[in-house]
């Protein structure tokens, strides 16, 4: 985990459970009975909590094993029915937010004031990372000259850019994808484009 990473974390649960501790303790400065009480519901909700991660990780096990079946099994309970009419293309493009916590009942939302980014898009992506003078952001083999604004990434072969600005260049072992930073939309039709041609980068990528 990275360092933004540990400290997010903290930030993240670090003050809640301060808070649950000073409610616990003050209840029971308070009478010993309130303290047991809050004890109980804080035992609960924490094991309503692990029903739900238990479903998820069913739904992961499944999806590691192959077993589109699994899965849909697993998905029926929080997505309803309509999960065992679901191709195997379309469960594995199912987020977690369309199916599972939009549909459950059994979730906290916990107020956290801290950093965020969903990196929904190119430019969020070139954000997070560590960008040089001109604002690119690079990742293996690049060689540039007079590039601005963009993010290029490539997990073998060199990539050689010249004279380009806003640009998304990603290149791994079987294909390579060449765009404008503000298309991201236009990638996901362009994935669902080679689906319809029957190509197999789509469910095979490498």
């Amino acid at each position: 985990m990275t360092v933004q990473g540990v400290v997010a974390t903290v930030l993240a649960i670090g003050p809640p459970i301060v808070a649950v501790a000073l409610v616990g303790w003050a209840l029971a400065r308070l009478h010993p009975f309130l303290g047991l009480v809050f004890d109980v519901l804080v035992l609960y909700a924490l094991m309503g909590f692990r029903r739900f991660s238990h479903a998820v990780s069913a739904i992961i096990t499944a999806l590691k094993s192959g077993d589109p079946g699994g899965v849909r099994r697993a998905l029926a309970g929080w997505y309803g029915p309509l999960a065992g009419e679901l191709s195997s293309q379309d469960v594995a493009r199912l987020s977690i937010d369309r199916a599972v916590m939009e549909h459950t009942t059994r979730a906290a939302v916990v107020p956290v004031d801290m950093a965020w980014s969903d990196v929904g898009s190119w430019r969020a992506l070139r954000e997070i990372g560590v960008s040089d003078v001109d604002g690119n952001v690079f990742h293996g083999d690049v060689i540039a000259d007079r590039v601005r604004n963009s993010y290029i990434r490539t997990e073998g072969k060199l990539i050689a850019a010249v004279g380009v600005d806003d640009l998304v260049i990603v290149a791994t072992e079987d294909a390579i994808l060449v765009t404008g930073a503000d298309e991201g939309a236009q990638v996901s039709a362009l994935v669902e484009t080679l689906r319809l041609r029957n190509r197999s980068e789509p469910n095979q990528h490498t």
